[in-house]
């Protein structure tokens, strides 16, 4: 009995296409898996590392950083150093990006409890910034 799971069901399982997971294990950013039969069989910590990938993705991690932190946090031989500066760069990241969210989502909560109907009627600051956003593009 085959021990682990396919290919296919990881990719089921987490929504990535099968030449996907070949892609970023050819990168090193997902562990190879055994094989049994000539086929990829993934541990049970499979689904959990790619949607780890997928999440450090949605954070703006590109893959060669995704690669260093999955490095550095598997303790690979001389990775530790790259890994520390490009996290504490990334925590910065994200702390400006949680800034930036936390202020649009302030714009949109006073936008949504004013009474006008254009940004022309409302004396509103946020209703005014986010209408003059939208008529940039």
């Amino acid at each position: 009995m085959a021990q682990g799971i396919s290919i296919g069901e990881l990719s089921r399982r987490t929504g990535v296409s099968a030449s996907t997971l070949r892609y970023y294990e050819s990168l090193g950013i997902l562990q190879a898996p055994l094989r049994q039969g000539g086929k990829r069989r993934y541990g049970p910590r499979s689904v959990e590392q790619v949607e780890a990938v997928k999440t450090a993705k949605q954070l703006g991690f590109s893959l060669p950083e995704i690669r260093t932190l999955v490095a550095g946090l598997s303790g690979a031989h001389g990775s530790i150093t790259g890994w520390r500066p490009m996290a504490q760069r990334k925590i910065e990241e994200l702390e400006q990006r949680i800034e930036a969210a936390q202020k649009m989502k302030h714009y949109l909560e006073r936008s949504v409890d004013c009474d006008a109907r254009t940004a022309d009627e409302c004396g509103c600051p946020a209703y005014s910034v986010l209408a003059l956003g939208l008529r940039r593009r």
